[in-house]
């Protein structure tokens, strides 16, 4: 490998350049045991507009969120990360994050499949108050067919209110979803 105007650092206890930082910003690491993990893709995702829920079933948020995402190998890790502005008029906000529409990431034991029972990856309890929710999920590719994954919310009680406050027109915000694949 050719590297203009790169440096070398050198290991004290190696006589060889382990770690070559290029001019361009890269940098190539040798001589490594065991490997490092790699970020193969990133798929991002933003919503502008806002939505309301006062359901009990669960339901998509929004299907600007979805990221959709081919996995180049099937021992990758797939890391979901969203951040969901919530709010709730008096009541709780349950959210999972769902591959292809279908099947629940992360799922928890006592899963009940439609309802807002509070089995989710998180759960929000506002009461008219608006909040960046974090929600992460994590799994194995298991195969390197194409999916979406996309949060899904329900309403215990009240209504649930995305990228907007319950009792205000204005303070509409933004939510975002990031899907990583990562090599194992």
């Amino acid at each position: 490998m050719a590297t203009l105007n790169a440096t070398n650092l050198k290991h004290a206890s190696s006589s060889s350049n382990n770690i070559v930082l290029a001019a361009d910003g890269s940098t190539t690491i040798s001589n490594l045991s065991g490997g490092v993990g790699k970020i193969l893709q990133v798929v991002t995702a933003v919503a502008t507009g806002t939505a309301s829920n006062n359901s009990t079933t669960f339901a998509e948020i929004t299907t600007d969120l979805r990221c959709t995402i081919t996995p180049t190998s099937a021992s990758s890790k797939i890391i979901v990360t969203a951040f969901l502005s919530l709010a709730e008029s008096g009541g709780l906000i349950t959210v999972r994050i769902l591959k292809d529409g279908t099947t629940m990431v992360n799922q928890p034991s006592g899963y009940v499949s439609s309802t807002a029972d509070g089995n989710a990856c998180s759960v929000v309890n506002s009461a008219n108050n608006m909040f960046p929710i974090p929600v992460q999920v994590i799994e194995t590719a298991g195969n390197t067919n194409s999916r979406y994954y996309t949060p899904f919310w329900a309403s215990v009680s009240g209504t649930a209110y995305f990228n907007k406050w319950p009792t205000v027109a204005v303070h509409d915000t933004t939510s975002t979803m990031t899907v990583m694949e990562v090599a194992a």
